[in-house]
């Protein structure tokens, strides 16, 4: 009978597990930064559009 051979090395499944673990940490953390520079990003708009408000408020009616 004839020796099936493979194309690839054998890992154990702990070595696998391990593997995807860190793999998802690495996806969660991406993600977790992405959410945060977006708020950042948000927060800041919203101030440079609040400071444009008011400016235009002063400048309108002459309070500058």
């Amino acid at each position: 009978m004839l020796n099936p051979k493979t194309h690839f090395e054998q890992v154990p499944l702990k070595t696998v597990k391990k593997i995807l673990e860190n793999q998802a940490a690495r996806e969660n953390a991406a993600v977790q930064a992405q959410a945060a520079r977006k708020a950042v990003s948000e927060e800041g708009l919203s101030a440079i559009q609040e400071r444009a408000r008011t400016s235009f408020h002063a400048i309108s009616h002459g309070e500058a």
